[in-house]
């Protein structure tokens, strides 16, 4: 069976993704205990959170990836509105625990157009309920 040409396609897609972002993170960030597991902790944060603004649009999945936002909302509730890895890559670097990644997604955000990552959260959970609506009504 293998791979589909279809889902190598929206895996360079989704890595090219991921890679964007860690370099508008690296080249911003100023990490001044940048350790091996400071790197592999961003690196995974980026593949993570761009699954979670992306994973849908990309792969499809969309009962999946609802649950997947989901379990992330769970977290960021449970960690006071923060990333439990952000949270761990902040103690690293001896910043502050509000401070954020400036990946992909915050260079899209911004407070002063009112687009916020809420604003994209929420965009990203309606096409896949609209998704899965016309999947299994339509």
């Amino acid at each position: 069976m293998g791979i589909t040409n279809s889902f190598k396609k929206n895996l360079i897609i989704f890595l090219t993704l991921v890679f964007i972002s860690y370099v508008v993170d690296i080249t911003r960030n100023k990490c001044s205990n940048l350790t091996f597991n400071a790197k592999i902790n961003n690196l995974i944060h980026h593949f993570l959170s761009m699954y979670l603004w992306f994973g849908s649009v990309v792969f499809g999945y969309h009962e999946f990836h609802i649950l997947y936002m989901l379990a992330g909302s769970l977290g960021w509730y449970l960690f006071d509105g923060e990333c439990a890895m952000t949270i761990e890559y902040n103690k690293i670097c001896n910043y502050e625990k509000h401070t954020r990644h400036y990946d992909l997604i915050y260079a899209l955000s911004n407070y002063e157009t009112n687009f916020t990552q809420l604003t994209i959260g929420r965009i990203v959970f309606i096409y896949d309920i609209l998704y899965l609506i016309r999947k299994y009504c339509f």
